[in-house]
């Protein structure tokens, strides 16, 4: 199957290297919205990094993982040259341990209370750190515009906003 004039595609998602071929051939993708297709399912910074390699010219990504947080904790690494738009608000025991997205714009993310008491927040990297680090475009998380001098300056709302998403327990200072 090749399917060249496929530019969005929403589907359930099983990580398998047969789905991955698949995704592999649909080689004009902009937009792509991976769903959760078990409950539970353990997923590997290696399953990651394959669907990242195979959809180059994606532009917007949205992740839908549920990963057992008492059983497994990975720490992913994401990192793509073209995406603008990642949404993996619907992830549950998904945590960054990095990011490398120089071209990310809006960035859509929740923490899930029971993920909370259930993780040592030692384990865990800052988000804002993260993003500043690897995110240098961005202009939006969650729909809230960040000020232009974010990376440097942390005001009141960006501090609020890291509050809710940040899984790190360390106070949201800006380092410099």
């Amino acid at each position: 199957m090749h399917a060249p004039n496929i530019r969005h595609l929403d589907i359930p998602f099983n990580w398998t290297d047969r789905s991955v071929t698949c995704l592999s051939r649909l080689s004009n993708l902009e937009s792509l919205v991976l769903r959760k297709y078990v409950i539970m399912q353990v997923l590997s910074q290696v399953q990651l990094d394959n669907v990242l390699n195979v959809i180059p010219e994606v532009r917007s990504l949205t992740l839908e993982v549920c990963n057992p947080v008492y059983q497994h904790r990975t720490l992913y690494i994401l990192s793509h040259q073209n995406i603008h738009h990642l949404n993996i608000s619907g992830c549950h025991g998904f945590f960054l341990k990095e990011v490398n997205l120089p071209q990310l714009q809006l960035f859509q993310v929740d923490r899930k209370h029971w993920e909370g008491p259930l993780l040592s927040p030692n384990i865990l990297p800052c988000l804002y750190h993260m993003l500043v680090r690897g995110a240098p475009n961005l202009t939006h998380i969650n729909r809230q515009r960040l000020d232009p001098t974010w990376t440097s300056f942390m005001d009141l709302d960006l501090q609020r906003l890291m509050s809710d998403v940040c899984p790190c327990a360390v106070a949201h200072i800006p380092q410099n």
